[in-house]
């Protein structure tokens, strides 16, 4: 899907470090996070069975943070919370980097909740297509951001941007969530008919997902229901969507069926056409040529052999 990026190296391919990262940002709409640092992100789609493959993957949309025109893309929400309104995202390479050149957004506000969203320039549907949704994320002040998430979330093409907020409608919340030693996971929410669906158990953040550092996020979904979930390229989850959401049945019963006039309640039925096999035996017992007299047989006690 991305070349020299995300799910290439998940095949081998050599992978930079995490900072140096320069995949797209195609995550079709937002991020919301606190106290998080949003570096690359991504959004794209191609045939099944070749989504390591970046001459047929189509890219929806792409954001690398390379220059300040990045506001001329993206939309700060007025949404206003709990906690107030929601902060405000500022141009940066974080309190430390390997190329202070190299930046993302950064949630300038502490304890509040950050909302920022950009449109696709074409509406896509991932129908008959593998869809892959990507990002890196660090959350550097560990002391704020020890109860907070930094999620993506992909929304519907009526968005109001300005109030984006918590209670905005989404198809896909993806992202880490954690909450002091209770909560450390990775939400995968999705939208069915209106209704958000989690995923179940909850997909664990190991310890050293939940640092300071840059951790990059990959979300694959395929048109048979399956999906992967990684962290640093590492696989997390993976499965049926069947399997870990509350999704419909694949099958339901029909509430207009009835049972047919000719039907038979005998579990068995004889075959009126059936013929007896012309090496069938009537007899119930039949000798055994290889048997032998055992050696212990007492014919006096026992009888005459037979």
């Amino acid at each position: 899907m991305f070349r020299r990026c995300p799910l290439a190296s998940l095949q081998g391919t050599p992978e930079p470090p995490l900072q140096r990262r320069r995949c797209r940002r195609e995550t079709g709409t937002l991020p919301t996070c606190r106290q998080c640092v949003f570096v690359v992100a991504a959004l794209a789609a191609a045939q099944p069975g070749r989504v390591a493959d970046a001459a047929l993957a189509k890219v929806f949309f792409e954001e690398q943070f390379s220059s300040n025109e990045w506001e001329s893309r993206w939309v700060h929400s007025k949404w206003k919370g709990s906690n107030g309104p929601t902060g405000r995202f500022e141009w940066s390479a974080g309190q430390w980097q390997a190329n202070e050149s190299q930046k993302g957004l950064r949630a300038a506000s502490d304890m509040h909740y950050h909302g920022i969203s950009a449109k696709l320039p074409v509406s896509f549907s991932n129908r008959g297509r593998d869809l892959v949704v990507q990002y890196s994320v660090k959350h550097e002040s560990e002391e704020l951001s020890f109860c907070g998430g930094g999620y993506m979330k992909l929304l519907g093409s009526d968005i109001d941007q300005e109030n984006f907020g918590g209670d905005t409608p989404y198809r896909i919340m993806f992202g880490p969530d954690i909450c002091g030693y209770d909560i450390s996971r990775v939400h995968l929410i999705l939208n069915w008919n209106g209704e958000n669906l989690l995923r179940k158990p909850d997909i664990n953040l190991e310890y050293d997902d939940r640092n300071e550092f840059t951790h990059l996020y990959t979300l694959v979904v395929r048109p048979d229901n399956s999906y992967n979930v990684y962290v640093n390229l590492k696989e997390k989850s993976s499965g049926n969507l069947h399997d870990s959401w509350d999704f419909p049945n694949k099958t339901m019963d029909d509430p207009e069926d009835k049972k047919p006039a000719d039907w038979v309640e005998v579990r068995r039925i004889v075959d009126t056409a059936a013929q007896k096999p012309k090496k069938w035996v009537d007899k119930k017992r039949v000798p055994d040529s290889a048997a032998r007299k055992p050696d212990e047989w007492d014919d006096e006690e026992d009888g005459e052999y037979q």
